[in-house]
């Protein structure tokens, strides 16, 4: 939960224009009742009346470029018009006056009402822009949403200390069925949040081995860490403590070890390889085996019926100088 208030911490001007520079907190019950497009409208008012704005004269096109730096297509207007309708239906702004369909005199004093317990996520104004105005031709409005899922798996634990709020580790299948978009869709919002620098990712490939309650042992993913890009260097120092203190037995870079089994299947088919790789195969197939033995044993061990492991052939090795046999 965050307890600390909204804070404007600095107004000036860049490049003639008034940037805001705000945290701006979103009640969690409003994460998942407005729609994308309200959401983005949301946090836009809200900066305003933050900043000490509480009634306001504003249209759909000065939203546009406020957000944008430019004029877009009609369906951006269209979708700014949407989230405004919806916050003055659901009562979270008013109209004092409409001048015209798109010009309206609004009332957002109640955006700075919430009560102090109430579980909020935080998101910063700079982070807000950046993602309107990058050049990647997505939709703005969902990656805004992506951005603020993975914010609510930062872990909120006081006994985090340090990393509390800062720091989240969620699997991507997770915040996917979280945000509800297909993972290559959010593979796509989280490369925006990179390349903007909005979102730092440590992206992990190695496996580590796990025995269930079976006894039978079980390759898993690392997960990736995430954080604000701002927060970067304790997401390094977080990563590598997890993972001194897991002590997790590390099977081996799933990507690497594919490719060798791949080209060790290639290689009984007669495809050539140089020195080099044939002994990384060869290397690779004697982990695999050792792997399926070790499988097997502690499964005979807890009084279960395994099968019996079919091992992979590495007597095609035996002429070169690295053999050390079947070990």
């Amino acid at each position: 939960m965050i307890e600390h208030s909204e804070t404007t911490y600095t107004r000036q001007k860049e490049g003639g224009v008034l940037k805001l520079m705000q945290k701006i907190l979103i009640k969690k019950e409003l994460i998942r009742t407005l729609s994308k497009e309200a959401l983005a409208c949301y946090i836009f008012f809200k900066s305003l009346a933050i900043s000490n704005y509480d009634k306001i004269m504003i249209s759909c096109k000065n939203i546009e470029w406020f957000l944008l730096g430019k004029q877009s297509k009609q369906t951006f207007h269209e979708k700014i018009r949407k989230g405004m309708s919806e916050l003055i239906d659901k009562d979270i702004i008013s109209i004092i006056n409409k001048i015209s369909r798109d010009e309206l005199f609004l009332d957002i004093s109640q955006l700075i009402n919430y009560s102090h317990n109430t579980l909020c996520y935080e998101i910063y104004f700079d982070e807000f822009i950046k993602i309107f105005r990058s050049d990647d031709g997505c939709n703005k409005f969902n990656a805004l949403f992506y951005f603020i899922c993975i914010l609510e798996t930062f872990n909120r634990s006081k006994e985090k200390g340090k990393y509390q709020y800062k720091i989240g580790y969620m699997s991507t299948e997770y915040i996917n069925k979280l945000s509800g978009f297909h993972k290559n869709t959010a593979s796509r919002y989280l490369q925006l949040l990179e390349k903007e620098k909005i979102l730092y990712v440590i992206h992990h490939t190695q496996c580590y081995k796990e025995i269930n309650e079976l006894g039978i042992s079980e390759i898993k993913y690392f997960t990736n860490t995430y954080s604000r890009y701002k927060d970067k260097a304790l997401c390094d120092l977080y990563d590598k403590k997890i993972r001194n203190l897991n002590q997790k037995e590390i099977a081996y870079d799933v990507n690497r070890s594919r490719s060798l089994i791949q080209k060790y299947n290639l290689f009984i088919k007669g495809k050539e390889y140089d020195l080099v790789t044939l002994e990384e195969i060869y290397n690779e197939i004697l982990q695999w085996n050792k792997r399926r033995k070790t499988e097997y044993e502690r499964a005979l061990t807890k009084g279960l019926n395994p099968s019996i492991p079919n091992y992979k052939d590495t007597k095609l090795f035996k002429e070169y100088k690295f053999y050390k046999g079947e070990e």
